[in-house]
């Protein structure tokens, strides 16, 4: 069964490959999202080095229940027995600004291996994106090479039976053309599956779904 490839690795430049890859990445997006959460990791950091203010509050009542008909109201025992408080605190930060200096720089380190480990990741795309894109041309070179090649033995198979017809060609150079035809066909086979896998691999990277 022949198999339709619908992408041709000679009209796309690396720069549309990546550019494409770099939409349908996860571990882009992931990577981006550990920067960003470094670097708020630093805001954070250098929170310490201003002073905090805290606000506290407190509102309670109780109700007790008593025998006889002069005990009040459970509304007004309510009401009557109504506590509440109010409190603020302040904390400057004198003492701990060796720690909070430590902690502000190993924040920076943080963003700083964030950042590496980022641009880790898109040069490795880059070079798989580099790689898809030579192997696809290359199959495809070696493909349409064994293509030519098959058509020549496959002439020349035909022209040796033509002569075995009339008796100017014995079985032995037939078969041995025969032989050379079929090796032929077997190569273009294997040139054809290998270019379609690699086509495949190209277009995972272009975001095309991978489907026969």
């Amino acid at each position: 069964e022949d198999i339709i490839i619908t992408t041709d690795p000679e009209l796309i430049t690396f720069e549309q490959a990546f550019a494409e890859a770099q939409k349908s990445r996860p571990d882009l997006r992931a990577e981006e999202l550990r920067v960003k959460s470094a670097e708020l990791g630093v805001k954070i950091a250098k929170g310490s080095y201003y002073p905090n203010l805290g606000i506290g509050g407190s509102l309670s009542t109780n109700y007790a229940r008593a025998s006889g008909f002069d005990a009040p109201a459970y509304g007004k025992q309510l009401d009557t027995n109504l506590s509440y408080g109010v409190g603020a605190s302040v904390n400057i930060p004198i003492y701990n600004n060796g720690s909070v200096k430590t902690n502000v720089q190993n924040a920076k380190i943080n963003v700083e291996s964030a950042i590496l480990n980022q641009d880790q990741v898109i040069e490795n795309l880059k070079t798989n994106v580099q790689q898809a894109l030579a192997n696809a041309r290359a199959s495809k070179k070696k493909l349409e090479a064994s293509e030519k090649t098959l058509e020549a033995q496959t002439l020349a198979f035909e022209n040796t039976t033509k002569r075995l017809d009339i008796g100017s060609a014995n079985t032995f150079e037939w078969e041995s053309q025969k032989t050379q035809m079929e090796n032929a066909e077997i190569s273009r086979l294997m040139d054809k599956y290998n270019y379609l896998f690699n086509i495949k691999i190209l277009e995972f990277y272009l975001g095309k779904p991978l489907k026969l």
